[in-house]
């Protein structure tokens, strides 16, 4: 059937009095509405539609109604927009939005069904995206009909028959600007910072994946990298414990009263005070009633929960199958914050109706309740849809999930109106020597709700302490110790992420679900196991990470909350909608700046590994190299990035570079180990590095900061102890001797800005700078130990003070060479090597440089013993690497 032919059956159908359209939300919705109502004739599709003849307000009317299958409209940018270059990303922040037809079709047909109505009732769920749903219609249908709204919680005919003789004029204004605010907020945030951060890791790392950020994602991916990373930082330590057993049948145990004990002399020398004819001296008995009250009703959060950890259901699938037992008319809506059940709710005819169905343990419970019932706890009024519970109709043939789901509902519902568990706790305590022990046992009284629900159930273990005590005393078998390790707490649990949600208001209960589920389609976490732990990935945790140390407050909740609490405001009419956006948006568009300017921060080695996917590309692994100067742990090396995993720290070194680690020489200013760097460009300079210094040096202004430029006095690698003199190519640099840590090395000067080369092929036994200058060059001479005599035929003697770029003989075999040009003899004609990397040479943005004597006192103060880690800790985080490293290759 064709759109136009939908439209045409309204015509089709014999008019008479009033014109009424009806909507509602989905087909089976209007479906049911239709037939509870009056009796119609239907014409089902993508968008159905039924036809009755009825009264309104004592007139006769024709009645149509359909849905709109959610919302019409979707909240997006112009067209102009559309092209992710064309505009640079801050602009979203002050672009307008528009509203564009979900379906073009169904849009069309609304508007054709709603011509010369007179009335327009609107049956919409009775919720904020609800009511933001009703102006949407109420746009489409146009005119100027009589706008009714229709109030429901669930889809049987008696509610729904209840809510029509209950219509209420129009929909609710300010809750809709709510959703419209939320809408508009979220979509500028997201689409800016999400474009943004995409195009630079593509360029970046030459890869097609969409990198998304959301102001409700980013702060629920937050919470699982937190929990990651307190495994991480997680240091467990071995405990002792004593335990009392009792000599009696089934030798009962008693725990301790004291503090867990760290070391296994002091346990030891407590269980040599007691080894036999132990008596304990009774202190107490004590019995006490206790009361574990009934549940409230449940709302969305509870009932997600409740999926996540006893059905196995995500809160994405959880929702889903709850909607389809709310659409078959078998439960109340399920999107609800409402705990309490309001006024004349129909207990007592849904109890009947559970008093029939065919589990064994909701018939019996709900046959119990039949001559009478509690009344439920006061709960919590949200001012939305009352708790989640069944309806009056018996669900017929349920499997699966949708079986599991309101079964829980059914028993929750039952237990809400049940008694309260009643039970007794004796304890008893008594004392060996200085040390107290206790035990106790528990006895139902009435198990009252937890028959029905029994995973709320009180474990019974009763014991009759006249057994066991005699003369007041009671006969201990034996003291023993317990050892025990404190644990790392567990990677998060779909379950508790809803508790840390719900608590720090991140999304509603109608987007939670969402939220969750987004996180792990982008494969930012992962769902592992059983219980449903999310686990996040190296992408998710790389995120988070570099979020952190741009902007703390893109991934804190609490930026979020405010949000939540400002769109709130609007629904109550205490603030203005557009109001709300503009300090919203604004407050984002610093953080954008903030988040532009530093977005290199988010460069860490992780991104490296993530990125570099696929047969074409390189992966990247960790390699081991220097130790870190505040943690004394190793580091490792991606590229010309370093990071220390556990400082969270990474710190850029010169492209186009090999590194290695030669000895274990340090820092004297930050005690992080020296790494050797030699160029991949030509002439293949080298130098040593400190990785912190290098950017961060305290005592020279430059970006680039190599040993060869250092002025530290107290450094044997500096320049001061290494310079030779005035560069004669660019005569602004320096001349260093580049590190000579091998014997037998190549003997190599270079400039330590122009990076021009000098290197003595024929290498010598030891070099050693001198005390003397040259008279002719000024340059400083040189002690040359070589291997062999007749290199150097005129240097028959050792640590003889020369000049190389003076001395005949040495000078015709000392090599030269300019930056990216091949070496050549001096006095030879340059040959230039064509070199196709980046020609840009490695000083070309160091800041020009001077020493800061102002900053030398303000060198960070080190104590003379470094943190000392166990060798087997930085082993064994090798070995780590190592494993990962062949895992990839396998890959």
């Amino acid at each position: 059937m064709s759109d136009d032919e939908y439209a045409d059956l309204y015509e089709d159908q014999p008019q008479f009095g009033l014109k009424v359209l009806m909507v509602a939300e989905k087909n089976s919705i209007a479906e049911a509405l239709a037939y509870a109502l009056g009796k119609p004739k239907a014409k089902k599709g993508r968008m159905s539609f039924f036809y009755y003849q009825s009264q309104l307000f004592g007139q006769n009317a024709n009645f149509t109604v359909t849905a709109t299958n959610g919302h019409l409209f979707n909240r997006d940018f112009p067209q102009e927009y559309a092209n992710w270059k064309s505009h640079d990303p801050i602009e979203l922040f002050n672009a307008k939005t528009v509203k564009k037809p979900s379906s073009q079709s169904a849009v069309g047909l609304l508007a054709r069904a709603a011509k010369g109505i007179d009335y327009l009732i609107l049956w919409l769920d009775n919720d904020r995206e609800g009511e933001n749903i009703c102006f949407e219609v109420i746009d489409v249908c146009g005119g100027n009909p009589k706008i009714l709204r229709a109030k429901f919680s669930s889809i049987t005919p008696q509610d729904l028959q209840n809510a029509f003789r209950q219509l209420k004029f129009g929909p609710n204004l300010q809750e809709s600007q709510s959703v419209d605010a939320r809408q508009i907020i979220d979509l500028k945030i997201g689409v800016t910072f999400s474009r943004f951060q995409t195009m630079y890791f593509n360029q970046k790392y030459n890869t097609q994946q969409l990198v998304s950020f959301g102001p409700c994602q980013t702060p629920t991916l937050g919470f699982c990298v937190q929990r990651f990373e307190e495994i991480q930082s997680f240091i467990p330590q071995t405990f002792w414990l004593l335990k009392a057993i009792l000599d009696t049948p089934g030798r009962l145990q008693c725990d301790w009263v004291g503090q867990p004990i760290f070391k296994e002399k002091d346990i030891k020398a407590i269980l040599k005070k007691y080894q036999k004819n132990i008596v304990g001296e009774v202190i107490s008995v004590d019995t006490q009633k206790k009361t574990k009250v009934r549940p409230d009703g449940i709302n969305t959060v509870q009932m997600l929960k409740f999926c996540s950890s006893y059905l196995g259901l995500g809160p994405q699938n959880a929702m889903h199958t709850a909607e389809r037992l709310y659409l078959s008319g078998y439960i109340s809506y399920p999107r609800t914050e409402t705990t309490s059940y309001p006024n004349g709710f129909p207990t007592k005819q849904i109890i009947k109706t559970l008093s029939q169905y065919d589990n064994q343990d909701i018939r019996n419970q709900a046959k119990g309740l039949s001559n009478g019932h509690n009344n439920p706890k006061q709960g919590q009024d949200k001012g939305d849809h009352p708790p989640i519970t069944p309806t009056d109709t018996i669900p017929q043939n349920l499997q699966g999930q949708e079986k599991g789901l309101y079964e829980y509902i059914a028993k929750m519902f039952l237990a809400s109106h049940s008694n309260d568990c009643q039970y007794a706790v004796t304890t008893l305590k008594f004392k060996v020597g200085e040390h107290i022990f206790y035990t106790s046992g528990t006895q139902i009284i009435d198990p009252g709700f937890t028959k029905v629900a029994t995973w709320l159930n009180v474990q019974e273990n009763f014991f009759d302490p006249n057994q066991i005590i005699k003369n007041n005393q009671v006969q201990v078998e034996s003291i023993v110790s317990q050892i025990g390790q404190t644990s790392p707490p567990d990677f998060l649990t779909e379950t508790e992420l809803i508790g840390l949600m719900d608590k720090h208001g991140i999304g509603t209960d109608a987007s939670m679900a969402t939220h969750i589920n987004n996180i792990c389609e982008r494969e930012y976490v992962k769902v592992e196991g059983g219980s449903r732990k999310l686990v996040p990935t190296d992408l998710g945790i790389s995120l988070v990470k570099g979020y952190k140390k741009i902007d703390p407050d893109l991934v804190a909740p609490q930026l979020r909350s405010n949000i939540e609490r400002q769109v709130d405001m609007i629904a109550k009419g205490q603030s203005q909608f557009q109001t709300v956006i503009d300090e919203v948006v604004g407050i984002f568009i610093e953080k954008y700046k903030n988040f532009r300017a530093k977005i290199n921060d988010l460069d860490i080695a992780q991104f490296q590994k993530v990125f570099a996917q696929g047969p074409d590309k390189q992966v990247y692994e960790p390699k081991v190299i220097s130790k870190c100067g505040v943690c004394n742990r190793f580091m490792t090396i991606n590229g010309h990035k370093i990071e220390c995993e556990k400082c969270q720290k990474s710190f850029t070194l010169l492209p186009n570079s090999k590194y290695r680690v030669v000895g274990n020489q340090e820092c004297p200013l930050d005690r992080f180990q020296l790494v050797m760097m030699q160029s991949n460009v030509s002439p293949y300079v080298s130098s040593l590095i400190c990785p912190k210094c290098f950017g961060e040096s305290t005592i020279i202004e430059s970006n680039q900061c190599v040993c060869n430029l250092c002025p530290a006095k107290d450094c044997q690698f500096s320049m001061i102890k290494r310079r030779i003199g005035l560069c004669t190519d660019c005569k602004i640099g320096d001349l260093v001797l580049e590190p000579y840590l091998n014997k037998g090395a190549a003997f190599s000067i270079s400039c330590n800005e122009c990076w021009c080369l000098y290197q003595l092929i024929p290498a010598v036994q030891n070099v050693q700078l001198s005390d003397k200058q040259c008279g002719e060059c000024n340059l400083q001479q040189f002690k040359i130990q070589q291997k062999q005599k007749d290199i150097f035929p005129s240097l028959n003697q050792d640590n003889i003070d020369i000049c190389i770029f003076c001395h005949p003989e040495v000078r015709a075999k000392l090599l030269y060479a300019k930056y990216q040009q091949e070496k050549r003899h001096l006095g030879q004609e340059q040959k230039i090597k064509q070199f196709k990397g980046n020609k840009k040479p490695f000083n070309q943005n160091r800041t020009e440089r001077h020493e800061r004597p102002d900053r030398r006192d303000q060198r960070p103060q080190y104590n003379n013993q470094k943190p000392q880690l166990a060798q087997e800790d930085n082993l064994a985080y090798q070995i780590d690497l190592l494993l990962q490293q062949k895992k990839n290759h396998k890959k």
